[in-house]
């Protein structure tokens, strides 16, 4: 019989001894009565970006000014946004990563990062500033 939660699996071995393989962090997650491996490869849905299999809810604004760039739902009644100042641009989306070109100024890129448990945002400058930053 083998038993599986989000970062273990138990194994009985033929033997009769029993093997627990433990992960530092979530490896999987349970939807319904089925386990999926955590997979932050993010794809469009309704208009907005979500890994295949993550924890939190997670939605990435796929462009425009009419939704967060950030949402995560981690539980019932628990909601967290972060918002954009500006009107997105789409993203161009590599893997579990959505890039927003220039959303931070010119030369200056906004990237949000799906991780298992929730979500990193930065800006990427990809030019040298003239003048002093402002955040």
């Amino acid at each position: 019989m083998d038993e599986l939660t989000e970062s273990t699996t138990t194994y009985v071995n033929p033997d009769g001894t029993v093997t627990l393989e433990a992960s530092s962090g979530p490896s999987r997650i349970r939807q319904g009565d089925t386990w999926f491996n955590i997979d932050t490869t993010l794809v469009e849905a309704e208009g907005v970006l979500k890994p295949r299999a993550a924890f939190g809810g997670l939605e990435i604004s796929g462009g425009g000014d009419d939704k967060p760039l950030v949402k995560l739902v981690p539980g019932e009644g628990k909601e967290y946004a972060l918002s954009a100042p500006v009107k997105l641009p789409a993203p161009v989306v590599q893997g579990n990563k959505a890039v927003y070109t220039d959303a931070a100024g010119p030369g200056a890129d906004i990237v949000v990062t799906a991780l298992p448990t929730g979500v990193r945002h930065d800006v990427l400058l990809r030019q040298r500033p003239e003048g002093p930053l402002e955040f």
